[in-house]
């Protein structure tokens, strides 16, 4: 069945992967094993496995914790290095979409289509805090950039609007009226205070949390296909895109969004993750949607592509 989210250790020694077979499988890149954490289940939600769809996946800055989310509604930890299941959490009522550990502590942030973002501390394994504004599912999830060791949340959702999430003021900042339809996908953009939103309307946006308009829009980036994933080389100007088109799109990205090349990939690019000192891209290949079974080509293997760049 079709995988759903990829992520990569801050060290680019593993690769974790997730899908709708509720597996959750660990590869070691320099080996090329794979170990399978989270197997195929069935039955009821548990505390000991997810059941149905994983739909997200994140690993933190020390390569200590995996996290990971998706239909059965819970949050679970898991140690990267036993493979051992360490916490479950029942705090989300609805599908978990989008998880992201803050680059530089075990603070982590989860999105879900109850449409509230939770704030948890792995270290002591609470949640601290739950924010609500969406009206609409959460779909994706980034970081912004604000200098130094400074970042916090932005969430794009079906509702057609990003939320830039002030976590120590417990405010928020919204961005609309520019995508037409749901934001499946964003990612940190190449500058501080910036990020990228990508939309079912095909279109790309470039945004800056200290203005409310975009930056920049690139229109019909993928032809007019729905756009599922994003994401950003890390402390470049190099964005990526992909969509159902069959192509893996490549930009500059500074002041504006400038298409550079495009590399074809057979399948619904489901999840982007890089890695900058390896030069690697993974990338989440399936037959249909993470979503849904919109799409659905059953000539088309599931599978996880690494490109090098």
């Amino acid at each position: 069945m079709s995988p759903t989210c990829v992520t990569i250790t801050k060290d680019e020694t593993h690769i974790y992967s997730c899908g709708k077979d509720s597996k959750i499988i660990q590869y070691d890149i320099e080996a090329g094993k794979k170990f399978v954490i989270n197997g195929k289940h069935k039955s009821e939600k548990s505390p000991s496995h997810h059941y149905g769809s994983v739909l997200a996946v994140a690993v933190s800055s020390n390569g200590k914790y995996l996290a990971s989310g998706g239909f059965d509604t819970t949050l679970k930890i898991w140690d990267c290095r036993t493979h051992d299941l360490i916490q479950t959490f029942n705090g989300h009522r609805d599908v978990i979409t989008s998880l992201q550990f803050h680059p530089y502590n075990n603070t982590l942030f989860s999105g879900s289509n109850d449409r509230t973002l939770k704030v948890w501390n792995i270290d002591d394994l609470l949640c601290i805090d739950t924010l609500f504004g969406h009206q609409s599912p959460i779909n994706s999830m980034g970081m912004v950039h604000l200098g130094g060791n400074e970042y916090n949340p932005v969430t794009a959702s079906d509702d057609m609007t990003c939320r830039y999430w002030k976590i120590t003021e417990e405010t928020q900042l919204v961005f609309r009226n520019q995508h037409t339809a749901s934001i499946d996908s964003v990612c940190s953009g190449p500058q501080k205070n910036t990020f990228v939103s990508s939309s079912q309307d095909g279109s790309l946006s470039l945004w800056n949390i200290q203005k409310k308009n975009p930056l920049s829009v690139f229109k019909s980036a993928h032809g007019g296909s729905w756009i599922s994933s994003c994401t950003l080389f890390h402390q470049s100007d190099l964005l990526f895109s992909g969509a159902n088109n069959g192509k893996l799109n490549m930009y500059q990205c500074d002041n504006g969004i400038k298409l550079i090349n495009t590399i074809p990939i057979n399948g619904h690019i489901n999840h982007i993750a890089v890695a900058p000192r390896s030069k690697i891209l993974v990338a989440a290949v399936g037959c249909e949607h993470k979503f849904g079974r919109w799409f659905f080509d059953k000539s088309i293997s599931n599978r996880i592509d690494i490109i090098k760049l």
